[in-house]
């Protein structure tokens, strides 16, 4: 049996995620634990070997620099909980293929996804109002956003809410 020690740190009463080291992971895998609704800012910030991580339904709040530089995330799933995903979440995370946004979100914050070089697919909901400017800037790699609608008014209003040069990137799923 191998020990190791655990460094993940949450608020006094266990509902904000503070701090997750590199040793928190199981095969490059973290989930977060019941009861946390909070992800804090930086909470995950340089841990190089983060490959995915599960975040529960009851998530609704990820931070700033939630996931900086987490430099061998290749996916991830925003769960419909989350209302909005925060400035520079996602910032440098250069193994980013694929992100999957539920239902509920409405807003994608400045610089979220900023320097996501691999990024290459994006599905948005319906429902989402806002994206700020830099979203994704620096992903150049980023080829489709698809909008989980039939509805042909909200694929023209997500298209609307892109800088130029994504609109034409933008599809119906």
């Amino acid at each position: 049996i191998i020990s190791r020690e655990l460094k993940m740190q949450l608020s006094d009463d266990k509902t904000t995620l503070l701090k997750v080291d590199n040793n928190d992971l199981i095969n490059g895998t973290f989930i977060i634990p019941e009861g946390v609704t909070t992800i804090g800012g930086c909470a995950f910030a340089y841990c190089n070997t983060l490959t995915q991580v599960i975040i529960p339904d009851e998530v609704t709040t990820i931070g700033v620099f939630a996931f900086l530089s987490c430099s061998a995330l290749s996916q991830i799933t925003i769960p419909k909980g989350i209302i909005e995903i925060g400035i520079n979440t996602f910032l440098d995370c250069s193994a980013l293929t694929q992100v999957i946004i539920l239902e509920g979100v409405k807003r994608i914050g400045v610089g979220a996804f900023h320097n996501c070089s691999r990024l290459t697919q994006i599905i948005i909901p319906e429902g989402i109002i806002r994206i700020d400017d830099f979203a994704f800037l620096g992903c150049n790699n980023l080829h489709v956003i698809a909008v989980n609608t039939s509805n042909d008014a909200a694929l023209k209003e997500a298209r609307n809410l892109l800088p130029e040069e994504h609109r034409t990137k933008i599809i119906k799923k």
